[in-house]
């Protein structure tokens, strides 16, 4: 019967009619098809965004130079609240006078007071309710005053109250490494070239607030297949929710379903030619310059650490345009401020290693006394195990 319908199909039609009512038939059933799963694809704006040079031959300023209203948390060391590395430390959120330090190594999340003394952990590692094991990703919803915990083994979303008790949870279909809240409705994700078959191969997803997708956006990288945590990420600060993708030298912001570029890194003769091979990229890291994964916003300065040979720190003055970096050729006193930053209301918070730093803390504790009393006030000598130090500060106009 099939083969005899189309038999009378092809004699009743002429060529051209034929081949327009395929179309129309297409076009109907990717519409209803589209239409019926309810996904959408976003829209991104080249635009032009705002160039930052991080040429090396470049005139900066020394970032140790304007740090300002410097403030120590020396964060308490006990055998509960040892952090594995100040390197693993993937977010530092500041609430109701308490920090939440998320250490991706451990899978922990250690809660301190503003003074610094250990409070608890958030979160245990399992697979029962209000457990992991693997956490991804922590975040304020400012909306309901909570503390998100994004878990990949297996997939869904911890919701915590301040204290840590668990509110519920929430089952995710799909994988992802960071996640933001831009709305009481509605949750953005970033993949980070995890596919699966919800998502197919875009690293941003849309969603409501129940975790189903409304829209997806970028194309996974031609030359990337593997998932990063050094470099590229989704990110939610007081000024909005940017994305920079991997490898990448374009920081987007997202607006509902729409992201817009917003600022471009020229690092000169270190920029990774595009379409780079990703085992090459990898292979010669040390030869080229990248954004890791850290986005700080204020009212007058966007920031990020990115790679150079050793970390840095960036910053840009988005109303003089001008620029500071922790570059040690400026200032050997920049290596303080060159670690991972987190932003909270306008002030920086930074990460510092004394345990790898003690002995550059030794030679240089003159100069440190006289520029940071209250910084040297908290170093130590000692060779036994520390958790590091939480700095806090903000930056004079430059």
């Amino acid at each position: 019967m099939t083969q005899s319908f189309h038999r009378m199909f092809f004699i009743n039609l002429p060529d051209k009619r034929l081949f327009s009512f395929f179309v129309i038939v297409a076009t109907i059933t990717l519409t209803i098809s589209c239409s019926s799963s309810g996904i959408k694809e976003g829209y991104i704006e080249k635009g032009k965004p705002i160039l930052i040079n991080l040429d090396s031959g470049a005139k900066h300023y020394s970032l140790a130079s304007l740090i300002d209203s410097l403030k120590i948390v020396d964060l308490e060391t006990t055998d509960n609240s040892i952090i594995s590395d100040p390197a693993f430390v993937k977010r530092v959120i500041y609430k109701d006078d308490k920090f939440f330090v998320f250490d991706q190594r451990y899978f922990s999340i250690k809660v301190f007071n503003s003074q610094g003394k250990y409070l608890y952990d958030i979160g245990k590692l399992g697979v029962d309710r209000g457990q992991s094991l693997h956490m991804e990703d922590i975040e304020l919803d400012f909306h309901h005053n909570l503390l998100m915990v994004l878990s990949n083994r297996p997939t869904k979303i911890l919701q915590f109250t301040l204290d840590g008790h668990l509110v519920k949870e929430d089952k995710l279909d799909f994988f992802a490494s960071s996640f933001a809240f831009p709305s009481d409705n509605s949750r953005v994700f970033y993949v980070n070239q995890n596919k699966t078959e919800l998502s197919g191969k875009k690293n941003i997803l849309l969603t409501d607030s129940n975790d189903v997708i409304k829209c997806k956006m970028f194309d996974f990288p031609k030359n990337i297949f593997s998932v990063s945590n050094a470099s590229g990420g989704l990110y939610s600060t007081g000024q909005g929710i940017y994305f920079n993708p991997i490898f990448s030298d374009t920081f987007y912001r997202i607006v509902e379903d729409t992201a817009k570029a917003v600022f471009k890194i020229d690092y000169g003769s270190r920029n990774i030619p595009a379409g780079k091979p990703e085992m090459e990229i990898y292979r010669n890291l040390r030869s080229y310059s990248c954004q890791a994964s850290t986005f700080a916003t204020g009212k007058e300065y966007i920031g990020f650490n990115y790679l150079s040979g050793n970390e840095y720190a960036a910053f840009l003055n988005t109303h003089s345009g001008n620029i500071a970096t922790s570059d040690l050729r400026s200032d050997s006193l920049n290596i303080l401020f060159s670690n991972s930053m987190f932003e909270n209301d306008g002030r920086v918070m930074m990460i510092l290693d004394m345990n790898r730093l003690s002995g550059f803390l030794q030679r240089n504790a003159v100069s440190i006394q006289q520029r940071f009393p209250d910084l040297h006030a908290h170093m130590s000598v000692s060779k036994t195990k520390r958790n590091p130090l939480l700095l806090t500060f903000t930056l004079k106009t430059f």
